[in-house]
């Protein structure tokens, strides 16, 4: 799927994903730190200061968002392009006895059920996937840097959940099985 859509629209993808998870931490850091009337950082500083902070870690926070929701775009669209270049030569290229045997209405609806998950859930999937997993990454960060001591839970929690997943994921198979017949 990444080779697909380019390897360099999904590097760039991940790396505005990634400088938006650090502004958007450093959003929230500011915040807490100007509503305790801590220092940041080290530095003593003005409520001018966290407010100047503030809207430029949300200024980043939003470009950033929107230059990776730009490269996924060109990622998405270039896995379309090639998936519907690739289906199109392989039914093109199916032997004859193939459409002898099989109705049309059957290619047609195959083919637009398998377009329709390429080119509408596939990339809304990914882009959740990527959008929560650097959140996730990014708090367990914050946390580390907050909290170390809190480590343990999060190893234990990530356990359940991986747990979890894998289940979901044979049942999901499963129901997959059962649909396509």
């Amino acid at each position: 799927y990444v080779t697909e859509g380019g390897v360099g629209n999904f590097a760039l993808t991940f790396i505005f994903g990634l400088l938006w998870c650090v502004a958007n931490i450093m959003f929230y850091l500011t915040l807490a730190y100007w509503t305790r009337k801590d220092s940041f950082m080290g530095y003593e500083m003005e409520n001018e200061d966290y407010m100047i902070w503030f809207c430029v870690f949300a200024f980043l926070a939003i470009v950033c968002v929107a230059l990776r929701q730009l490269a996924y775009s060109y990622f998405a669209v270039g896995v379309a392009r090639e998936t519907h270049s690739h289906m199109i030569r392989n039914i093109l290229r199916a032997p004859s006895a193939f459409f002898d045997t099989t109705p049309l209405g059957r290619i047609v609806n195959r083919f637009s059920k398998d377009m329709e998950s390429v080119d509408m859930n596939l990339p809304n999937v990914l882009d959740f996937l990527m959008g929560m997993s650097l959140l996730a990454f990014g708090m367990i960060a914050l946390l580390c840097f907050a909290a170390a001591y809190m480590l343990p839970l999060v190893a234990g929690v990530a356990a359940v959940y991986v747990h979890v997943g894998r289940t979901l994921s044979l049942t999901l198979h499963a129901l997959r099985a059962m649909e396509n017949r």
